[in-house]
C-alpha cells in the first residue's frame, strides 16, 4: 500500500466556523489527502460496496483504520477544540467508502427530507469528498415550523411528532426526490460545494442531505461514480 494514501496534503487548510442561526460548529479541510486519486483508486481496487442495513441510500463499505488514525492526527485538536469535546469521553470511531445509488422512486421517506445522525450533540460526523462538483455537495437545513437547525436529545421526540404530523396532513413533494434545495418543510440555509479532497465536519445533530440533483447518474464505480469517505466519531458523554 503507497502510505501516501494515509498522509496529509501539504497544502491542507482548515477553516473552522459556526453556521445558522442556532451557530452550530463545521469545520472545512480542503486539501485533505496528500494523494487522494491514491484513496480513490485503492477504493476500487480493494473493496466490494454492499448495501447498508441503515437510512443511507447507497452502498458502503469499511475503510481500513489507518483512515480514522489519520484524522485523530492531523485534525484531533481542531476537533475536540471547535466542538468542546474531551478526548477522554470517545468511545469509538467508524469510516466507509460510501457511494448513493437509490433511484428516487426507491427512496424511502426519511430519504427524501434532510436527516440527522443521532441526538448526541457530541457524536461528530466527517464527509470527505472523493469525487469533484459534478456530483453535488452538501447542506444544512432549518426545519420551519419549529426553528430547528439540529435535533438534541431533548428536541427528539417533539421534533419527530411535529414532523410525522406535517408530512400526514401535507405529505411530501412529488414526484419522489432527493432533497436538494427549499421544500414547503425545510429551507436550506447553508450549501458547501463538493470539490475533490475537501473534507467537512459537523455534528451528527445537525439537520443536513446531500445535494443530489434530478439528473444525477448512480454510478457506483468508484472510479466515476460519487465516492465519499464517510466517517463517525463518537461520545460516552
Amino acid at each position: 500500500m503507497n502510505t501516501n494514501i494515509f498522509q496529509t496534503h501539504s497544502g491542507i487548510k482548515i477553516e473552522a466556523s459556526s453556521i445558522g442561526q442556532e451557530n452550530q460548529p463545521l469545520i472545512v479541510v480542503d486539501n485533505f489527502i496528500a494523494d487522494p486519486q491514491l484513496l480513490v483508486e485503492y477504493a476500487a481496487q480493494n473493496t466490494t460496496l454492499n448495501q447498508t442495513k441503515d437510512y443511507y441510500p447507497g452502498v458502503r463499505t469499511n475503510m481500513p483504520d489507518a483512515y480514522l488514525n489519520l484524522i485523530e492526527a492531523s485534525l484531533g485538536e481542531t476537533i475536540y477544540k471547535t466542538f468542546k469535546l474531551n478526548p477522554n469521553d470517545i468511545c469509538g470511531a467508524e469510516a466507509f467508502f460510501s457511494i448513493v445509488e437509490t433511484p428516487p422512486e426507491k427512496l424511502h421517506p426519511l430519504q427524501r427530507i434532510p436527516h440527522f445522525d443521532g441526538s448526541n450533540p457530541n457524536d461528530i460526523a466527517f464527509l470527505h469528498y472523493l469525487c469533484d462538483e459534478r456530483f453535488g455537495g452538501t447542506s444544512f437545513y432549518r426545519h420551519k415550523s419549529t426553528g430547528h437547525e439540529y435535533v438534541n436529545k431533548a428536541r427528539y421526540e417533539p421534533y419527530l411528532k411535529t414532523l410525522s404530523n406535517e408530512i400526514e396532513s401535507e405529505g411530501l413533494p412529488e414526484p419522489p426526490r432527493y432533497m436538494n434545495g427549499n421544500t414547503e418543510l425545510f429551507e436550506r440555509f447553508k450549501s458547501i460545494p463538493a470539490v475533490f479532497n475537501r473534507l467537512l465536519i459537523y455534528r451528527g445533530t445537525s439537520l443536513h442531505s446531500g445535494d443530489i440533483a434530478s439528473n444525477y447518474e448512480f454510478d457506483t464505480n468508484p472510479l466515476t461514480g460519487r465516492l465519499t469517505a464517510t466517517s463517525f466519531l463518537y461520545s460516552a458523554n
